[in-house]
């Protein structure tokens, strides 16, 4: 049976792709929601370790904006690994500096922390999270983002540092591209695709691979919808 601490990772791994701008996208955005607008966004993921066992893992987040370029957010991550079960829980707030309109680069800020429920114990918090975000238009219908942030650890009193480079398309049927990693780990890679059959909903599909000998694959559904 794989360790709880490999259980962990799982879930984070998971985080990383779900709790971002927004499916099949990874990297952060600096827009926010209009003040009294909502959004919410699941995803079902599948990650698998070469040699290892498949974790099978759902995202559930729930966004608000606050208004003066500003959102906050609440999730929750579930993962399930032979037989045993991490849950995550995280509060994430985000806001806008520059509005990425108008031709005009986007930036801003973007922070959150995290608490884990691991199975025979208390639910901990377990990290804090800050990145400064930047979005470019780089042609028509095509945004460029750029991600920088450091993560505080509190169980191992270490931090961090987190980055993500991404480019997306605009359009009903959109595409998505990354490269994104952190300090001490191997880089992962992901593309995606997006459709959306209303302004407000948002149906995708991504695969990532993380480099180094474990090959780890992450394969997820997304659905988003904003009211």
């Amino acid at each position: 049976m794989k360790t709880l601490r490999a259980l962990v990772t799982a879930s984070t791994a998971l985080l990383s792709l779900a709790a971002q701008a927004g499916h099949p996208l990874v990297s952060e955005t600096p827009d926010a929601l209009d003040r009294g607008s909502c959004q919410v966004e699941f995803q079902q993921a599948r990650v698998k370790a070469h040699g290892a066992a498949a974790d099978t893992g759902s995202d559930l987040q729930f966004s608000c904006g606050l208004g003066m370029l500003s959102q906050i957010a609440i999730g929750t991550t579930s993962v399930r690994s032979e037989g045993l079960r991490v849950e995550s829980y995280r509060l994430v707030g985000k806001t806008a500096i520059f509005a990425p309109e108008d031709g005009q680069t986007g930036l801003g800020i973007r922070y959150g922390a995290s608490w884990l429920q691991t199975p025979g114990a208390n639910t901990e918090w377990v990290d804090s999270t800050v990145l400064l975000v930047v979005t470019r238009e780089v042609g028509k219908g095509v945004l460029a983002h750029a991600n920088l942030g450091l993560r505080r650890d509190r169980v191992q009193s270490q931090s961090t540092r987190l980055w993500s480079l991404g480019v997306e398309s605009t359009d009903t049927l959109s595409f998505a591209a990354d490269l994104f990693g952190e300090q001490r780990d191997k880089p992962w890679a992901s593309v995606g695709a997006g459709w959306r059959p209303s302004k407000d909903t948002l149906l995708s599909v991504a695969y990532a691979l993380q480099s180094g000998e474990s090959k780890t694959k992450a394969v997820s559904l997304g659905l988003s919808m904003v009211f």
